[in-house]
């Protein structure tokens, strides 16, 4: 059984009260584990050739088999389907999800970013704690392999992602989990840095108090630690957003029609020659950027300050002291 068969394809446009034939009478067979590759000059027909095989366009005429299965006369969520568990496809240009409005697709790569980010900064606290306050058999090595996406490239991570998850029993290719766990394993070393280094400022009597006062570990730094880790894990959490929404070497090979990145539609749009259109989304993503910066700025800013003021009210109150009645 042949994995791909095209039998008297006919594909026909209309410009105009002209009639363009873009393909006549095509037959294909491709099996599986076999590589092909189209040529011809353009207006041949391959991008036309190319979306009747990724289901993106349906043919006026013949049969398209997939697997055995005529795909020809699905409807299009049933397309949807075999397009996101059967089908990869890498577009030429990166383009915006139909679907979607101007403003939704600004979103969308923000609301991926959003669901990454605290996921990575958890991961990464809870890191920290282990590395900061626990000891145990290979806890160096626990901490150089949660700092080794800072020392993988991005392009050999997003590679990896495509070989590990696009096959049985996990295929997530081209889904929006697969960018959410990019976005987890790239950002996590930043919240663990920060996290370590705000941990080793923490004087370890907290902890003794704790356990005297038969609190257990998960009070302890839900009650002191984590209050007191606030300002580094709220940095850590934006730096860690800021990152995923302007990432682009591994996302490059993770996005999809479905779910795309601002930064990959950028650089289609200007591989395109379409720069206008591509400073209005990059000025769009720099005004983001620095509305959750200057926010977070503002925000631990103004907690070190007050904090900052009642050291030195109290510096300044003298000490009353009371004398002791005879």
């Amino acid at each position: 059984m042949a994995l791909i068969e095209l039998s008297a394809i006919e594909r026909r446009f209309l410009l105009g009260d002209t009639t363009v034939n873009a393909l006549a009478g095509l037959n294909l067979h491709i099996d599986s584990g076999e590589y092909v590759a189209v040529m011809g000059p353009s207006g041949s027909g391959k991008s036309t050739l190319l979306n009747l095989l990724g289901l993106l366009d349906r043919p006026n005429a013949g049969t398209y088999r997939l697997e055995g299965r005529d795909v020809t006369t699905l409807s299009p969520d049933e397309q949807a389907t075999v397009r996101s568990t059967r089908i990869g496809f890498v577009f030429q240009s990166f383009h915006l999800v139909p679907r979607l409005t101007a403003a939704e697709n600004i979103a969308l790569p923000m609301t991926l970013a959003g669901i990454a980010t605290p996921i990575a900064g958890f991961v990464a606290m809870i890191g920290a704690v282990l590395v900061v306050r626990k000891q145990f058999p290979g806890k160096r090595l626990l901490e150089a392999l949660m700092m080794t996406p800072f020392a993988v490239p991005g392009t050999l991570i997003g590679i990896s992602y495509i070989l590990a998850f696009n096959v049985p029993p996990i295929e997530l290719t081209g889904t929006g989990l697969i960018l959410i766990l990019c976005f987890v394993f790239r950002n996590m070393p930043t919240g663990l840095r920060g996290g370590v280094a705000a941990m080793s400022q923490l004087d370890k009597s907290l902890d003794e108090a704790s356990t005297m006062l038969r609190a257990n570990s998960f009070t302890t730094a839900r009650r002191i630690i984590f209050p007191l880790l606030k300002p580094a894990i709220t940095t850590a959490l934006v730096y860690s957003f800021v990152r995923s929404i302007t990432s682009i070497s591994a996302v490059i090979f993770l996005v999809s029609a479905k779910y795309d990145m601002a930064t990959s539609y950028i650089i289609g749009l200007v591989e395109n020659g379409q720069y206008g259109t591509a400073i209005a989304y990059s000025s769009m993503l720099i005004v983001v950027m620095l509305s959750c910066v200057l926010g977070v700025q503002k925000l631990v800013g103004a907690r070190r300050l007050r904090r900052q003021d009642r050291v030195l009210n109290d510096l300044r109150t003298p000490p009353v002291l009371q004398k002791e009645s005879a």
